[in-house]
């Protein structure tokens, strides 16, 4: 049985064959890369957010402590420990009073790149409630 001609060509991929992959792979990488930062920019910003709505939340229980009370208003920022660029902003100043209870107001949180989240604040509990 005779064996078969040899053409000259071995077997294997082309250079242009493994150029077009690699760029084909490349391109796929480079757009799963920018959704993937969005992804992770997003968790961020929510993690932020979270953090500070937490920060909030907690601000009854220290005035108790402390026995004394705290107010978030316009040039009250201290109590908040903000990341840069970050933001809390009020209508009417917020009173947390050394019995736990608050004042009702409206508050928002702004963070970088214009994204706010806005909440109302209900008495005497001092719940965060989103607005819509």
């Amino acid at each position: 049985m005779p064996n078969a001609p040899q053409t000259g060509r071995s077997a294997g991929f082309s250079l242009l064959e493994v150029t077009v992959a690699l760029f084909l792979l490349g391109l796929m990488l480079t757009l799963v890369a920018q959704s993937g930062v969005r992804m992770v920019e997003r968790w961020q910003m929510s993690s932020t957010e979270r953090d500070i709505r937490n920060q909030i939340n907690s601000l009854p229980l220290q005035a108790y402590a402390s026995r004394q009370n705290l107010i978030i208003g316009a040039d009250n920022q201290e109590l908040l420990d903000l990341e840069t660029d970050w933001q809390v902003s009020v209508g009417e100043p917020i009173l947390f009073s050394q019995t736990g209870m608050c004042s009702s107001g409206e508050l928002v949180i702004g963070a970088p790149r214009g994204r706010t989240w806005t909440y109302t604040i209900s008495p005497p509990d001092c719940r965060l409630e989103p607005i819509s």
